[in-house]
């Protein structure tokens, strides 16, 4: 009996250690998951704000840009037209109301505004910082990787814009993956006009 009691003594400690580490490895792996998708979605923030500056750029020059330099500058010095927009509906006359009414849509310039200003007002983006604009989120010196460019489709002329984050926190991200939401952090394309995001959508209805 006393060494079998002796036996279960000494193996207590050895019982109680797996289990910490057990429950260790699994809270680690649980916090390096939230840590991963905090990180990611100070990326995708960031991105989004790249991306409105982008689509303001295109608006007002009639292109993208792939200089940061250029993007900046446009951010100080630019100017956003503040538009408003009226609508009037129209009725049709008695012998014609099973068509519905019409609307008129006419829009007014009241003026313009700073693009800094415009885009990214102090109380929605508190910490917005135009210096720091093509740099990644809690990763030094890198920088997002950035394309612009125009391409025939049809007889049209397209703007293309893709901005990439190729340092990924989430190693598990591979540019070759097969599927486009596991491939680096962008928004954009090199081959279709389009500033879609390929980050998770919930993001987009959460604060930043």
């Amino acid at each position: 009996m006393r060494k079998t009691k002796l036996f279960t003594l000494l193996t207590y400690p050895i019982w109680f250690a797996l289990a910490y580490f057990l429950y260790a490895g699994v809270q680690g792996t649980i916090d390096t998951e939230k840590d991963i998708q905090r990180a990611e979605r100070r990326v995708a923030s960031q991105l989004k704000v790249i991306r409105i500056a982008e689509t303001a750029y295109l608006e007002q020059r009639g292109r993208y840009t792939d200089d940061w330099d250029s993007l900046r500058l446009f951010l100080r010095t630019g100017e956003i037209y503040r538009i408003q927009k009226n609508e009037q509906i129209i009725q049709r006359p008695e012998d014609e109301a099973w068509k519905g009414d019409s609307v008129l849509v006419t829009y007014d310039t009241l003026g313009t505004e700073n693009a800094i200003t415009a885009l990214f007002p102090k109380n929605k983006y508190p910490k917005f910082n135009a210096d720091s604009i093509e740099y990644i989120p809690n990763k030094g010196d890198k920088k997002f990787e950035i394309f612009a460019d125009t391409t025939s489709k049809g007889t049209l002329i397209v703007n293309l814009i893709e901005v990439v984050d190729k340092y990924p926190t989430d190693r598990t991200r591979k540019e070759n993956h097969d599927n486009p939401k596991r491939r680096f952090l962008r928004f954009g394309s090199r081959e279709d006009a389009t500033t879609a995001g390929n980050w998770d959508e919930k993001w987009d209805k959460l604060e930043e």
